[in-house]
């Protein structure tokens, strides 16, 4: 069976702001959400703990943080993340994702961007972690 949770009002995991969801403990938003704080904390250690043992597999600590001081924290400078719903399936979700930012220079100057990604999430050691490898919001 597949259960479809969808958020009744939009919950924001806000990067570099106010604005923090209250998802439910235990959920994948919020081991998601635990995963970016961790991140955007600089703590790479507990960012990498939100990984599955296959995306650590795919992906060393020690790339994950050159990856991070390569990217540096204009990657995440005034962009706002939105959890538009979770596909949960047993042991394995997808959330749906919806990112807001600053980014681009135009004609007029930088300009916003969204987009939509998904993350693959899976219960391992009996918590949901993040299941491929990701920098930031960003596919490695």
């Amino acid at each position: 069976a597949v259960i479809v949770l969808l958020a009744a009002v939009v919950l924001s995991l806000t990067l570099r702001g106010s604005g923090r969801a209250e998802l439910p403990p235990g959920s994948p938003g919020a081991a998601f959400q635990a995963y970016l704080e961790s991140y955007q904390a600089g703590d790479f250690d507990a960012a990498y703990a939100g990984f599955t043992a296959r995306a650590q597999r795919l992906m060393p600590l020690r790339e994950l943080e050159r990856a991070a001081s390569d990217w540096g924290d204009e990657m995440l400078e005034g962009q706002r993340v939105v959890l538009v719903r979770t596909d949960e399936r047993g042991e394995r979700a997808t959330l749906h994702l919806r990112a807001d930012g600053v980014g681009g220079i135009g004609f007029l100057g930088p300009g916003r961007n969204s987009w939509d990604l998904t993350v693959p999430m899976a219960t391992e050691g009996g918590s949901w972690r993040i299941d491929e490898p990701l920098v930031g919001i960003h596919e490695y």
